[in-house]
């Protein structure tokens, strides 16, 4: 019972509304032991839990129960494990950047560390599942900086989106010092995204037939006389070509 006298103590002095994981109080004894008193906890009331392993201090505002945000379980639960959150999934960096419609249908975040989920209930989401998702290189090199909200942003599109329109597309919110920050940062980018710094986009096609004379001609031309001079002066020397 001691065990549970000191867990009890400590949650007495964690402020109503804090949310705290069952990893802050393995230093009083046996796993076994702490999760049995969190339980007792749970039945009194004394702590609601709002997720695996993630409980908090139960705060009433005019009689009814706050609960703590998503925001503030996911910290929570991400430094239980020994995770940092890095930076805003790429699938969000595409939406936020405007080149995709969609984001992700349940909250995702990158950390460090290896991936997983869990399901909360917080006072924003409501009952959810939330992912976080292992950070990879570039995304612990640029975290939340627009060069890296770019790389992701970028790196989430499907292969038939990749194209040269939807690269410049990603970079209208910049301004041109970030753009030229991008172009710096482009050799830690992968080859497929790195060489659309090098590409000029497509001039619009020209007529498959064509003469100087044309946009000079069409100026003091009717349509009338416009497909005469067509007819007698390109179209018969395709026929005779």
């Amino acid at each position: 019972m001691w065990i549970s006298a000191k867990i009890r103590k400590h949650i007495l002095q964690i402020p109503d509304g804090q949310t705290f994981a069952t990893r802050e109080l393995l230093g009083y004894g046996h796993r076994d032991a702490v999760d049995a008193a969190i339980s007792r906890l749970i039945k009194t009331e004394i702590i609601v839990r709002v997720a695996r392993g993630i409980f908090v201090k139960p705060l009433f505002v005019n009689g009814v129960l706050k609960m703590p945000t998503l925001a503030e379980i996911v910290i929570t639960k991400a430094k239980a494990f020994g995770k940092e959150i890095i930076c805003q999934h790429g699938k969000d960096a595409a939406q936020a950047l405007k080149i995709a419609d969609t984001a992700n249908n349940e909250p995702t975040v990158v950390v460090t560390g290896s991936s997983t989920s869990f399901v909360c209930e917080s006072s924003d989401y409501g009952k959810v599942r939330v992912h976080l998702r292992s950070a990879n290189a570039l995304s612990r090199k640029f975290v939340n900086t627009h060069i890296g909200l770019f790389i992701r942003a970028m790196k989430s599109l499907p292969q038939r989106l990749r194209k040269l329109e939807v690269f410049y597309r990603a970079q209208e919110l910049y301004n041109k010092t970030q753009r030229q920050q991008l172009k710096d940062a482009s050799l830690w980018m992968p080859g497929w995204l790195s060489d659309m710094f090098w590409m000029k986009a497509n001039a619009p096609p020209k007529p498959k037939y064509e003469t100087e004379s044309w946009d000079f001609l069409r100026k003091y031309m009717t349509d009338e006389e416009y497909k005469d001079y067509l007819r007698i002066n390109v179209y018969s020397g395709m026929l005779t070509a």
